[in-house]
């Protein structure tokens, strides 16, 4: 698995902020998934803005925003089950995927101005 950090401990239970590396029913649903990805779909017209070599910028301040929130970004392993801490270079290449995909609501991806502003918010579990 090349893109989890061995060093790490293995987490038995991945916490409410943890956004879950794969695909499936868990992490479509996982509380910090849902918020993530409405993390990146509010800062896709900024990334979509950005010249070529300020759109990393972009997908290193989502990773630290849901790593400020408590959060990590955490990969099963289907050998034993638990979960690994991902390197921070995967977090960083998953946030950047899931930016330059298209909005599955609004079909076209078109880009938006540089105007807009992203949303960035506390995830459900941080909110008052």
């Amino acid at each position: 698995m090349g893109g989890t950090n061995e060093d790490n401990q293995r987490i038995e239970e991945p916490g409410e902020l943890d956004v879950l590396c794969g695909r499936g029913g868990m992490s479509n649903h996982h509380p910090g998934n849902e918020w993530y990805r409405r993390l990146i779909k509010s800062n896709r017209p900024l990334y979509r803005a950005c010249p070529k070599h300020t759109k990393l910028l972009v997908s290193k301040a989502i990773v630290q925003a849901v790593e400020q929130q408590g959060g990590r970004f955490l990969e099963k392993n289907r050998g034993n089950g638990t979960w690994y801490q991902v390197t921070y270079k995967r977090a960083v290449d998953k946030t950047s995927q899931g930016l330059r995909e298209r909005d599955r609501d609004d079909g076209d991806g078109a880009a938006v101005s540089a105007d807009s502003k992203p949303i960035i918010t506390a995830p459900p579990a941080l909110r008052g």
